[in-house]
């Protein structure tokens, strides 16, 4: 294998990557800030009666684990580091797909909370295993087993970012590449057309995501605040389009 030259010299690189993002990729971060944005106040507005707590709860957590991973996703792709970030969206898919199911029926809220019967057990062999009744009532096909385009589209690119950040699958090893007999891996990826597509996607994705949390934490906000969130994320959307549109177009111009 090829040198990496150390640690020391990958975050140098990677301080490099994040100023070129910045300049390269100005408009699609500040798009996804904008995004951002809106995750928190819909988690500023939201506030949660001891009533709802068996029914809300969990969604609510699952939703700041969303955010959790949105800002992770935003930190990899301002250092380039596309499989990274793809790494992390899966994740946030399922727990958006999780917070909704357990929103449209909260009787499950039990089946989620013990997960994992043995979780206390340092002792137990099945220490991290899950219950037959959680893997049952939350697997992937009963998570995205709801109608309506969203799901078919989270479901999608869920399929396709846990095939490339799985742990030994032969998508993991897709980006290794061979070159004059020596083994080589690009941390930071080169490809400017690369990394501005995966803004794209992400930034579809957060959107989308953060659609279906708007449904799910409606009735614990002032209606009005969520029908103006619901506005702003679609004049988002639109301008989105119409940045990406012409960025496309600037990109096709420069042919970089």
């Amino acid at each position: 294998m090829k040198s990496l030259g150390g640690v020391t010299k990958y975050l140098e690189q990677e301080g490099k990557a994040v100023q070129t993002s910045c300049s390269l990729c100005r408009q699609e971060f500040e798009l996804f800030c904008q995004l951002a944005e809106r995750y928190e106040r819909i988690g500023v507005a939201t506030k949660i009666s001891k009533a709802e707590v068996p029914v809300l709860g969990s969604s609510s957590k699952l939703f700041l684990v969303v955010m959790s991973q949105m800002y992770g996703v935003m930190s990899q792709l301002l250092r380039r580091r596309v499989v990274d970030a793809e790494a992390l969206s899966p994740r946030a898919i399922e727990a958006t797909a999780t917070a909704f199911r357990l929103w449209k029926k909260p009787e499950l809220s039990k089946v989620f909370d013990n997960a994992y019967p043995n979780a206390g057990d340092d002792a137990s062999p099945k220490q991290w295993r899950p219950s037959r009744e959680y893997k049952e009532k939350f697997n992937t096909g009963t998570l995205f087993s709801e109608p309506g385009e969203v799901w078919i589209y989270l479901r999608s690119i869920y399929d396709s970012f846990s095939a490339v950040s799985s742990h030994a699958g032969p998508l993991a090893t897709a980006f290794i590449q061979e070159r004059n007999g020596a083994v080589e891996i690009q941390f930071i990826e080169a490809d400017n057309s690369t990394v501005r597509l995966a803004w794209n996607y992400m930034l579809d994705a957060c959107s989308e995501m953060l659609r279906v949390f708007l449904q799910i934490l409606r009735g614990s906000a002032n209606p009005a605040a969520i029908v103006a969130l619901e506005q702003e994320l679609t004049e988002w959307k639109e301008k989105a389009v119409c940045v990406l549109k012409h960025r496309d177009e600037e990109v096709r111009q420069q042919g970089t």
